[in-house]
């Protein structure tokens, strides 16, 4: 599979080469960001800028474990613009966020169907 949004020899370095805890990792990535993105929605609709910013925060280290570098580059601008108060730059970066994470969620996922 040739990947535009994960790196899975990221994740292979840091599982060493362990398949079983990979796709533990990746099922974990699956099952939980899709509520952080919800909280960051939410907290975006609310005007929650520090929540935003801190929830962005905090899914960064989930997105480099997953190769996922970009996503985590578009986190960190996140995080800078929620954190410098700006609600319309704020918008616009979780969207990006958004469509990034849709990416790695279907590549992810076919990681894990292929195994």
């Amino acid at each position: 599979m040739n990947a535009a949004y994960t790196d899975m020899e990221q994740l292979a370095k840091l599982c060493n080469g362990d398949q079983n805890r990979m796709q533990r990792y990746i099922r974990m990535f699956l099952q939980g960001t899709p509520g952080l993105f919800e909280q960051m929605r939410t907290a975006q609709a609310a005007a929650d800028l520090e929540g935003l910013s801190r929830t962005a925060h905090g899914l960064k280290p989930q997105a480099q474990f997953m190769g996922a570098s970009l996503l985590n580059d578009r986190l960190q601008l996140l995080e800078n613009v929620a954190r410098a108060g700006d609600l319309t730059a704020s918008a616009s970066a979780l969207d990006e966020c958004v469509r990034i994470h849709a990416e790695v969620m279907n590549e992810l996922n076919a990681v894990v169907d292929s195994r």
